[in-house]
């Protein structure tokens, strides 16, 4: 059973005429549920930017097995928005932006991680297939 999901919405159209920067920078509503419990809930993040951090460190980590994931955003201060650190054959994710209700790492197996964030990508792109049409490192099926 998976404890670990990730939902959005888009927030900007979803114009099929956009260009690639456009996708890029399409801001949207991201939700993370740890233990359907929300640890992470912000507006405007760069969805389109996310997946494709996301899409990347996929295909590392299929190929090159456990790895670290962060992602930092070009519309942000901080550092890290989202970040794993492997640690005792777990990964510990974590945010600056998680709820303050929840201020601590999320402990997660790898694969839980792996699978909450494909199921991730593979939504956005079936929500915005233009992004994958466009951008050629995306042109294959995770």
């Amino acid at each position: 059973m998976t404890t670990l999901r990730f939902e959005f919405e888009c927030e900007t159209s979803n114009d099929r005429n956009a260009d690639l920067s456009a996708l890029i920078t399409a801001e949207g509503h991201l939700t993370i549920f740890f233990e359907n419990k929300i640890v992470f809930d912000e507006a405007n993040v760069l969805l389109g930017e996310f997946a494709i951090c996301a899409e990347a460190w996929l295909r590392k980590a299929d190929k090159d097995g456990l790895l670290s994931f962060r992602y930092s955003s070009m519309d942000y201060e901080e550092e890290v928005i989202l970040q794993t650190i492997p640690k005792d054959g777990m990964l510990a994710l974590r945010s600056p932006w998680f709820n303050t209700e929840h201020n601590r790492d999320v402990q997660i197996f790898p694969e839980e991680f792996f699978v909450a964030l494909k199921n991730f990508v593979n939504a956005y792109f079936a929500e915005v297939p233009e992004l994958k049409r466009l951008c050629p490192v995306l042109s294959s099926d995770l």
